[in-house]
């Protein structure tokens, strides 16, 4: 995953800066090991966090849905929107799933918390059949 985000994300990232701000493109491997380093403890934290609170989280089957629910509703959107109106621009169609992907983890979360006693029942969180 390190890998990955290294190559994909930072690097293109670090040449479309240098672009646009018309400097030399300055790339140190000492630069990307402390880069790599930061990015393994963040995974690896995140992975620990994510371990220890699967017995909270209930069946796999659950989890993959919630996230699919979160993730998958607003790039179908995006989708439906690129069909039925030609004229959306790619920043506004991105803010829109950005949106639409908080919104639907904060319910996912507060659902979550709320099953689990720690956060108020809001009727937000009553969307899904299960918790009616």
């Amino acid at each position: 995953m390190v890998a990955v985000a290294l190559r994909d994300i930072v690097k293109p990232w670090r040449r479309w800066r240098s672009r646009r701000s018309k400097s030399p493109l300055q790339e140190s491997d000492a630069r990307d090991i402390v880069i790599s380093k930061t990015l393994t403890l963040v995974f690896g934290l995140i992975s620990t966090a994510l371990a220890l609170g699967l017995p909270y989280l209930g069946s796999l089957v659950n989890i993959g849905m919630a996230i699919f629910g979160a993730i998958g509703g607003p790039i179908a959107g995006a989708f439906t929107l690129g069909l039925a109106y030609p004229r959306a621009n790619s920043w506004g169609t991105l803010v829109g799933i950005c949106i639409g992907i908080l919104q639907g983890m904060w319910i996912g979360i507060g659902t979550i918390l709320a099953r689990m006693g720690t956060a108020k029942m809001l009727p937000v969180y009553k969307v899904s059949s299960e918790n009616k």
